[in-house]
């Protein structure tokens, strides 16, 4: 967890504006270092109001809560009362370096999934966004590389001693950061 919350301060650092996008960069190079991070929540249908388009879950630990359900939410009508809810959010966070003369650079995509009509409702967003950054120094002694981002921004980083991929580093390689949020929910009718 700490791993993957530094990562993500690292790839805020080097600029994530999607407005900086440009061609997607190689989504998972073979010698990237990986941190997933998965929550699943589930919650069974208590009361719902077609009308209204609110739907009443009970969750896992027993608390009841009541959410209101969009017009772009299709299949509505399809939920029961004792249907269960299923959502799952993953995080996942892909940083490799690679030898490039490529400026850096930061991209962005997106992808939506939805339940054919007449089905339970379900869906999968996917969002994935990749930047690169150039080394432009190194301090070996005090293990610190700094970083050009997408939008000529320099950030001078501390590198823990556990990334042993610091002392192969050199002055004009690039960081290739990417990450990628899935977000899944799905409605199943009750077993029985």
């Amino acid at each position: 967890m700490k791993r993957i919350t530094v990562s993500i301060g690292v790839a805020l650092l080097l600029g994530m504006a999607a407005s900086s996008a440009v061609a997607a960069q190689e989504p998972n190079p073979k010698n990237a270092r990986t941190t997933e991070r998965t929550v699943i929540r589930k919650a069974t249908v208590q009361d719902i109001d077609y009308q209204e388009r609110t739907v009443t879950l009970k969750g896992e630990n027993g608390n009841i809560f009541t959410l209101r359900v969009g017009d772009d939410a299709k299949n509505f009508n399809n939920v029961k009362k004792g249907d269960h809810v299923t959502a799952r959010y993953t995080e996942l966070l892909a940083i490799a370096v690679r030898k490039s003369d490529e400026p850096p650079s930061a991209s962005r995509q997106e992808s939506m999934t939805r339940a054919e009509p007449g089905q339970k409702p379900s869906g999968t967003e996917i969002q994935t966004t990749t930047i690169t950054a150039k080394v432009e120094h190194i301090d070996r002694n005090k293990r610190e590389v700094s970083l050009r981002g997408p939008e000529g921004n320099l950030r001078t980083l501390k590198i823990g001693k556990d990334v042993e991929a610091f002392d192969r580093l050199n002055v004009g390689d690039q960081v290739v950061a990417t990450y990628t949020e899935q977000f899944t929910i799905t409605v199943t009718p009750p077993k029985g």
